[in-house]
């Protein structure tokens, strides 16, 4: 139910957002993706919460936090560092191009910090 619930939402959402580019309607579009990251961000922040409730019943807090800290540090540099390699890449394009350039940096940091995350 859960899953149905973020997914629903999550539909919405791109719904809002879809609308608001075919009807050319900027302010729309800015309310889709803010109740998009919204929704990812309160679902997050629900199992965060439910994770550091249950290390701290059990006595672990400070393995919870060691966790959490490692974690992040890891995805930061994974994003730093395929950031990095992609920039080195697309240093060629010329610079009239700049969506071409935005477009696979963005992508590499988005990557680079999952790597990180789940190594």
């Amino acid at each position: 139910m859960y899953t149905v619930l973020i997914l629903l939402l999550l539909s919405l959402s791109g719904l809002i957002i879809y609308k608001g580019f075919q009807k050319n309607k900027s302010g729309t579009v800015i309310f889709g993706f803010l109740l998009f990251f919204f929704i990812v961000f309160f679902f997050w922040f629900l199992n965060f919460w439910g994770d550091m409730l249950w290390f701290k019943s059990l006595g672990y807090n400070q393995r919870f936090w060691t966790l959490i800290l490692s974690q992040t540090g890891l995805a930061v540099g994974g994003a730093l560092f395929s950031w990095l390699i992609v920039f080195l890449f697309t240093l060629p394009i010329p610079k009239d191009k700049k969506l071409t350039r935005i477009i696979p940096r963005g992508l590499g940091i988005f990557i680079g910090g999952i790597w990180g995350a789940s190594n």
